[in-house]
């Protein structure tokens, strides 16, 4: 009985033994394994290493030669034949261009632009209006017609259907509607009602203020007095 029961406890000692040389034997093809990606990891990290130091070689073989190409270049173009005055070439260019330009539109340098422009401005508005008169001469009313008519509401509701294409019908739509805001808020005022609302306000102040616009442009133009 004591004899077979150590050969069972020598077979199961066996069989362990087994498995553990079956394991050992695993682990070491994994060694081998993590020792051959290590090499190869070694080996491209030398190869790096040697590429790097040689970029950084040619690197700085490269960065004499820029100098010495960049002094030359310098020194060419400071003895550039084009190049030798740049400021009397640019005297003479602006020179050249003065002689192109009527001295009434030549600008004064030492002077704002916006001086310059509203110099200009108010010159060619001069020569605007010599060639518009003879072909196109409105008065004050003609100009204001859709604002001061009476009848502007009437003449624009008629033209309503035939206008829809007009890029400009909704401006005068609203400008008609000011005008008759305006006029209403005035019959109130005259018939000793309250106040216009602050709404009715600043309707009237946006309507006095295209008044006004067009007002002024017509007095830049000189075709009314102020």
């Amino acid at each position: 009985m004591k004899k077979k029961w150590y050969l069972v406890k020598v077979n199961k000692l066996i069989t362990e033994n087994g498995q553990l040389q079956d394991e050992l034997y695993r682990e070491r093809l994994i060694v081998a394994e993590l020792k051959q990606k290590i090499d190869n990891l070694e080996g491209s990290l030398r190869q790096v290493e040697e590429e790097n130091t040689l970029l950084r070689k040619y690197n700085g073989i490269f960065g004499v030669e820029m100098d010495k190409l960049y002094e030359e270049n310098k020194a060419l173009q400071e003895r550039s034949p084009d190049e030798a005055n740049d400021i009397a070439a640019r005297s003479e260019m602006k020179h050249i261009l003065k002689g192109q330009i009527p001295d009434e539109y030549a600008l004064d340098y030492n002077k704002t632009f916006v001086k310059q422009s509203d110099k200009i401005y108010k010159k060619l508005i001069s020569e605007l209006k010599k060639l518009m008169s003879g072909h196109y001469n409105p008065s004050l009313k003609n100009l204001l017609q859709d604002v001061l008519d009476p009848a502007a509401e009437e003449i624009q509701h008629a033209k309503k259907h035939r206008d829809e294409s007009d890029p400009t019908r909704r401006f005068r739509q609203n400008r008609r509607k000011l005008a008759i805001a305006k006029k209403s808020r005035k019959e109130k005022e005259s018939k000793g009602k309250k106040k216009a609302d602050p709404e009715e306000e600043t309707i009237d102040a946006i309507f006095n203020a295209e008044v006004d616009i067009i007002l002024d442009a017509l007095y830049r133009m000189n075709i009314i007095d102020k």
